[in-house]
């Protein structure tokens, strides 16, 4: 869930990231740890500033950015605004935008922790593929992480570490970046995304004593991680101290009970009626409730959410509500299935399973619209617009969603997929083909499910373009996929009575036109 924070994890002098240099593999100089501000948010001044970001993103990409970068000097760990950041300073490089000059540049940003990481992130979102911007925003969110009382930035800081592994690639990656961000994925115990910045800091080294000998540690630590997730906890359910550490690990040994739920539910709920106005242990009993996985505590869990989105005005918590009540419809479709396994073809439950399915996808629909208005750079956003507009046969509101998210490096091969299987729908065959032949040429990991699919989408769109325009060249090409997909996958769908049936279509058809 969006409001679940990573656990702090403090660290004392001369340990750390803020105690080891980036050129070796942790003998660094120690440093003094820094000194907390007493930071206070300020979520309506945050909102404001967000909201005139998102209106002028596609449009004024400069103001957007100094939007954002205002908006989050309020409310620093808001994941979702530094995503839309990102996104835009991606726009404005690829429009043709500069780094900043040197008077920006040499800027300290201002006296606070906050106001200089707001600053850095600046500079990178004006130059967002520079590894070396990235890393700076990465370290001053580690040290606010590790400074203030008040701010959780564990997630912030693993989100930009992975923009930071991302950019240091290639012939020319460093390892002195590499073990920074080893490091600081440390200080909000990411173990496991430490564990791989440390590995590639090895390949680069491989004869690192020291890095080796952390490898093992971080392999350690990163076991202890795993088995925490399967217990259902994660790295992000940190704690500030041992006695913490040892509450929420009794716990989780109580997870799959429902007493142990219970009684989890009712200590937060102790501890909120205390501290009523408290967010962090608003959000602590949210969890508790949510953990419970039934309709009565999802309930509970959906009003202080929305009492948090009155009294602050931030949309994540209506986001998160959203979310809930998509795993709520979730779960009654699991009940429904295994009710239906149990009596198969009941027309009462088949019924109640269209139904529900219905309502689902109405309230998807609205979400996801919502959703897209509030977040409009985010591309994932429209993905999952343009698929509930797939799924609703609203063909062409899908194709404007999908072309729009395919902006996305990350998901311009799915959003192609998708527009593949619309212009299929709408009998755009000239369209189709195209675009699943780029699609097929995009992708990078050949024989995974994905390349498949795009193979299969791609044979029935030439097949169908070949019948209809009689065309033998694309009964060919349709062939030609269909076979490398027998090859690659004998058991795939239909794909052995495909290439039967387009050997003979191409027999046809070519007889046909001598």
């Amino acid at each position: 869930m969006a409001f679940f924070g990573f656990g702090k994890k403090k660290t004392d002098a001369g340990t750390g990231a803020a105690a080891e240099t980036a050129e070796n593999g942790g003998n660094g100089k120690d440093t003094a740890p820094v000194a907390p501000t007493g930071f206070q948010a300020d979520p309506r001044k945050a909102k404001a500033w967000f909201d005139r970001a998102h209106q002028v993103a596609d449009t004024n990409h400069e103001y957007a950015i100094d939007s954002f970068t205002a908006g989050l000097r309020f409310a620093p760990d808001a994941m979702r605004e530094h995503e839309a950041l990102r996104e835009v300073g991606m726009r404005r490089k690829a429009s043709g935008g500069k780094p900043a000059g040197m008077g920006e540049t040499m800027k300290s940003g201002g006296k606070t922790l906050v106001e200089k990481f707001s600053h850095a992130e600046k500079l990178w979102a004006m130059d967002p593929m520079n590894v070396s911007r990235a890393v700076a925003v990465m370290e001053k969110a580690a040290e606010i992480h590790d400074a203030e009382e008040t701010l959780d930035l564990g997630e912030v800081v693993v989100w930009i570490g992975e923009r930071v592994m991302e950019l240091n690639n290639g012939p020319k990656a460093s390892k002195p970046i590499f073990v920074k961000a080893m490091h600081l994925f440390e200080t909000v115990s990411a173990y496991k995304q430490a564990e791989e910045a440390c590995r590639r800091a090895l390949q680069i080294d491989t004869d690192d004593g020291i890095l080796l000998s952390r490898l093992k540690d971080l392999a350690a630590l990163k076991t202890i991680e795993d088995a925490n997730l399967k217990k259902g906890s994660t790295f992000r359910d940190g704690v500030k101290d041992l006695d913490k550490q040892q509450d929420l690990d009794r716990e989780d040994q109580m997870h799959h009970d429902e007493a142990g739920h219970d009684k989890i539910i009712a200590r937060h709920r102790a501890l909120l009626a205390a501290k009523p106005d408290d967010l962090d242990l608003q959000l602590k009993l949210i969890k508790a409730l949510l953990n419970k996985g039934d309709d009565e505590t999802d309930e509970e869990a959906i009003k202080i959410l929305q009492n948090a989105f009155e009294n602050t005005g931030q949309y994540r918590f209506k986001y998160d509500i959203g979310d809930v009540l998509m795993r709520q419809f979730n779960r009654h479709h699991r009940m429904m299935r295994e009710a239906l396994a149990g009596n198969p073809g009941d027309p009462s439950l088949l019924k109640h399973i269209d139904e529900l399915r219905k309502r689902q996808l109405d309230y998807e629909l609205k979400e996801f619209t919502e959703r897209v208005a509030q977040y409009p750079t985010i591309m994932k956003l429209r993905f999952e617009l343009g698929k509930r507009l797939l799924q609703s046969k609203r063909y062409e509101d899908a194709v404007g969603a999908f072309q729009d998210a395919k902006a996305d490096p990350k998901i311009r091969v799915q959003s192609m997929e998708a527009l593949g299987i619309c212009y299929l729908q709408m009998e755009w065959l000239e369209p189709a083909v195209d675009t699943l032949d780029e699609a097929m040429k995009r992708h990078e990991v050949p024989g995974d499910d994905l390349d498949k699919s795009l193979k299969y989408l791609s044979i029935d769109a030439l097949e169908r373009y070949a019948k209809a325009f009689n065309s033998v060249e694309h009964a060919r090409r349709a062939q030609g996929i269909a076979s490398t997909l027998l090859q690659m996958d004998i058991r795939y769908r239909d794909i052995r009575e495909r290439v039967n049936k387009l050997r003979e279509l191409v027999e046809k058809m070519t007889k046909g036109s001598a």
